[in-house]
């Protein structure tokens, strides 16, 4: 059983820049842990050759909240990265081949209440406990 907090289905270009990979993201924290791994798996078949792409990372939350956790997972295809927004604001970047974090900032100071795709530029758009819009992409 997967305990975790949150997950999404993405494609990315994982093996090379023609395959384009079915993956399965989510971040688990098991009951009684105080840390917390992101997971990518591979959920389709992999080109010939290549085995299926599965690494998991312990996540490194900011000691300022330790409490916080996970509620909306964004994948950046055109980038190869994958958005994590946590509840206490905080957005951490993880490059997808190697699942390692590359960037980290909090956005808010108020706790974000959802969060989502923005198509437009393959980053992320968020909404805060005060109904602040607010928004983030790769540059």
């Amino acid at each position: 059983m997967i305990e975790g907090h949150a997950c999404t289905f993405g494609t990315a270009f994982i093996h090379n820049e023609t395959h384009r990979s079915n993956i399965f993201f989510f971040v688990e924290r098991k009951a009684g842990e105080n840390t917390a791994s992101v997971h990518i798996s591979e959920i389709s078949a992999p080109p010939e050759g290549c085995q299926k792409h599965k690494l998991k990372t312990e996540i490194v939350y900011d000691p300022s909240t330790p409490n916080d956790f996970p509620i909306s997972l964004v994948i950046a295809e055109k980038y190869g990265m994958l958005y994590i927004i946590t509840k206490f604001a905080f957005v951490y970047i993880y490059e997808l081949t190697t699942n390692q974090q590359i960037f980290k900032s909090r956005i808010s100071n108020q706790p974000i209440f959802v969060a989502s795709r923005n198509f437009a530029n393959d980053g992320i758009l968020a909404i805060n406990k005060d109904g602040s819009l607010l928004g983030g992409m790769i540059d």
